[in-house]
């Protein structure tokens, strides 16, 4: 956490499996956030629910900023689901269509813990295959799978994917330890930016090659390097 403290940002998501089914690590969690010194959100994953009850141990949080021009969106899963396929209820599914339709045509980057293409937010089925043309999606950034993995117009969608790592894991599961993305937007010339998002290995306080991060598919040796028409300048941290 002291090497995140130290990285210029203006705001951080955490991607979801924030407190393992624990309702009394949701202080802890809140507490460390807050001592970040940054602006800070998240969304819930699969694992934010009590065992038995399937109550989410933190509020169902889904939330809409717009940074200099670009429209980022994150979506909470809903209902603690083991089969790892992932829910939004109604009434975050009503607020995200009337969200995007307030402005379709924003360049809009989308957050949530499972990926939406593989196995991934029933919900989002009907949605992707019939609405997406109507919307400037061109990112798509998940949790979930505790390593990093990089697509380009996934299924034909017309927006990339990238999957994301673990800021700390069990031990149990293949992952990529205390890592993290940065996620910064560049204004090249008028009305074009380019989006980089650069790996930091937070344990050794490191910007990472991408040979190093584990299941990464990208022709670049620093960074996954996107080029949009877009403008304005941020700078985006994602943890997981």
């Amino acid at each position: 956490m002291e090497d995140i403290k130290n990285i210029n940002t203006d705001f951080a998501v955490v991607l979801g499996d924030i407190v393992h089914d624990d309702l009394e690590s949701v202080p802890q969690f809140v507490d460390a956030m807050n001592g970040l010194g940054h602006n800070w959100s998240y969304v819930l994953g699969n694992h934010d629910f009590d065992r038995e009850t399937r109550e989410p141990v933190l509020d169902v949080n889904y939330f809409s900023e717009v940074f200099n021009g670009i429209r980022v969106i994150g979506l909470s899963d809903e209902d603690g689901d083991r089969t790892h396929t992932g829910v939004i209820g109604d009434e975050q599914d009503q607020w995200l269509r009337e969200t995007l339709d307030s402005d379709p045509d924003k360049p809009t980057v989308i957050m949530t813990h499972h990926c939406p293409v593989d196995r991934s937010v029933t919900s989002f089925d009907d949605w992707l295959k019939d609405d997406i043309d109507e919307y400037n999606i061109v990112l798509w950034l998940s949790g979930h799978a505790h390593k990093w993995d990089y697509d380009e117009d996934i299924n034909g969608l017309g927006f990339d994917r990238l999957k994301i790592t673990s800021i700390y894991h069990w031990g149990w599961w293949f992952a990529d330890e205390q890592q993290s993305l940065l996620f910064s937007v560049e204004q090249i010339e008028e009305n074009r930016s380019t989006i980089t998002m650069e790996f930091r290995d937070h344990a050794e306080g490191e910007w990472l090659r991408t040979s190093d991060v584990t299941g990464i598919h990208v022709p670049t040796l620093i960074a996954v390097i996107l080029t949009l028409g877009l403008a304005g300048s941020l700078s985006y941290i994602l943890l997981r």
